[in-house]
């Protein structure tokens, strides 16, 4: 999408929401499919959006993005030295990020997506349940799909000191005990507590 696309999605989607819970605007995003852009930190920081949920820098961490990290992308037809680079880091931002984890979501293994061919949405939701289980057992993380849902808090709630939280208090009590670099860009309204 072009950045004019980006915007007005963004402003269009950020004005539903906030009409939807009666002029509170959102506090956090998550990017349809993960999938997100170069410029969607500065958007999301304009736009006053304090946590995002769409990156994967850290397995079970919260981390301050960073705007517009770079890197060569693969082109089989050109000899590896020329896209074989490292990583150009962008600057750190003030905006937190509660990283996203394929192992963790519902949907690649009980989502059917026709004419993918490693999709078959039938997976068993206590295999989905298990796996979630081992993955808590390792980084104490999250869940979804009712029912198994149901069975996986009860299950969590067994372990001690397991409290549960909004994003949003996450993301302020990373900020709380990580402050952001100097002249970071921050959410647009942010106020340090």
């Amino acid at each position: 999408m072009t950045l004019e696309q980006q915007q007005d999605i963004l402003d269009h989607t950020h004005k539903l929401l906030t009409d939807f819970c009666g002029g509170i605007p959102p506090k956090g995003s998550v990017a349809p499919w993960w999938e997100t852009s170069k410029e969607g930190t500065k958007l999301l920081l304009e736009k006053g959006i304090e946590y995002d949920h769409s990156n994967m820098a850290h397995d079970c961490q919260a981390y301050y993005l960073r705007d517009e990290d770079t890197w060569f992308k693969i082109s089989y037809d050109q000899k590896p030295d020329t896209w074989m680079k490292p990583l150009t880091r962008g600057n750190e931002t003030g905006l937190v990020e509660i990283p996203a984890n394929w192992y963790l979501d519902d949907l690649p293994p009980m989502m059917f997506i026709k004419n993918s061919p490693n999709s078959h949405g039938w997976v068993n939701a206590r295999d989905v349940e298990q796996l979630w289980k081992d993955t808590f057992a390792y980084c104490y993380s999250r869940p979804h799909v009712l029912l198994m849902l149901e069975r996986f808090i009860e299950w969590i709630n067994t372990h001690e000191n397991v409290h549960w939280v909004p994003m949003i208090e996450m993301a302020n009590e990373f900020r709380q005990k990580n402050k952001a670099k100097p002249g970071a860009v921050m959410p647009k309204g942010f106020v340090q507590n």
